[in-house]
């Protein structure tokens, strides 16, 4: 195995697990901040 290079099963793996944690995450702060908006409106 080359130094610096992971096995790909592994690599891409990791890679999904990561994606899928951002958009959860990107996800919920949208719909906090669109939270706090509504209720900085209301007032």
């Amino acid at each position: 195995m080359k130094r610096g290079k992971l096995p790909d099963p592994f690599y891409l793996q990791l890679h999904r697990v990561s994606d899928a944690r951002h958009s959860d995450d990107y996800a919920l702060n949208k719909a906090l901040r669109a939270n706090l908006e509504v209720k900085r409106k209301g007032c």
